[in-house]
């Protein structure tokens, strides 16, 4: 009988050692889950941040065709003005084209 209660105390320090292994694995197991729905909500946000991002260089694209398109209209309407004036033949250049329109006919 006094080996038996020798063996107790070994028993319980034994079931011990096992319940602070059991919560250590616990508690490991608890901090990988947790690191990897971090991890997961990082991926989350980073996703909706690259989804943002390629929205605003999408807008900010529009944006620039959009002004870029202004000022070529803007541009045009400037050579148009200028290629639209009427320049005055002399004389000669009109008495010419006269000429070279009545040889060229026949």
């Amino acid at each position: 009988m006094g080996d038996t209660q020798n063996n107790k105390p070994l028993i319980q320090e034994i079931s011990e050692n096992e319940y602070h292994n059991i919560r250590a694995n616990e508690t490991n197991r608890f901090r990988e889950e947790l690191e990897r729905t971090e991890a997961a909500e990082n991926k989350v946000e980073s996703e909706e941040s690259i989804n943002n991002q390629i929205k605003g260089d999408k807008i900010q694209t529009t944006r620039n065709k959009l002004r870029f398109v202004d000022e070529i209209k803007m541009g045009l309407g400037n050579e148009i003005k200028i290629k639209s004036r009427v320049k005055k033949r002399t004389m000669m250049q009109r008495l010419g084209t006269t000429l070279k329109k009545i040889f060229t006919h026949f």
